[in-house]
């Protein structure tokens, strides 16, 4: 399921699919998907963003999908800072040195939800160990967490970067905090 038919967002989640999946196809045709070495792109790629609606025979199921939206929002604002950025399909978002050294790395949650922190520290944490020099951990959620949660993130070593949504634009705070180390 692409979209709602009724949701005004509809012809661009249309268009960023259709994108999507030209960009697979691509993908397939030069072997990308055949490669078992990790590699970095060094390139960003936007997520879709948007609702979806599943049907059953009983009821209607919808899911919000503001994911790709948040990750969007995230790459505009790397953009802006003129900084090196790029993701790909375990990674939400990559923040590149000038050696392509990964310095940063961000994992979004569409949720503040106990499952969505244990995700998103798990992602974090698995994705960073796989680096020397470590890349600093940063997870996105909407809103801030309760004390006890903040307390584990930091003795975790992982960085918190919380997100409002104004319409269909995130607003991040934190994020300047996090670039500027």
């Amino acid at each position: 399921m692409i979209g709602r038919i009724d949701n005004a967002r509809l012809p661009s989640q249309v268009a960023h699919f259709v994108r999507e999946v030209e960009h697979f196809k691509n993908q397939v045709s030069i072997g990308v998907w055949k490669q078992a070495a990790i590699q970095l792109k060094d390139k960003f790629s936007p997520e879709f963003f948007g609702s979806r609606q599943a049907y059953t025979v009983a009821n209607v199921i919808e899911a919000r999908c503001d994911h790709g939206l948040i990750i969007k929002a995230l790459a505009q604002a790397l953009g802006k800072r003129k900084l090196r950025f790029a993701n790909d399909h375990q990674r939400d978002m990559y923040v590149l040195a000038k050696n392509k050294k990964v310095q940063c790395l961000f994992e979004a949650k569409t949720d503040a939800s106990t499952t969505s922190i244990y995700q998103g520290i798990g992602q974090v944490l698995y994705h960073t160990a796989l680096y020397s020099p470590r890349p600093r951990p940063v997870l996105i959620m909407p809103g801030k967490p309760n004390d006890r949660t903040t307390k584990v993130l930091m003795r975790l070593g992982i960085e918190l970067v919380n997100y409002a949504l104004k319409g269909k634009n995130p607003e991040f705070h934190g994020l300047d905090r996090v670039l500027r180390r």
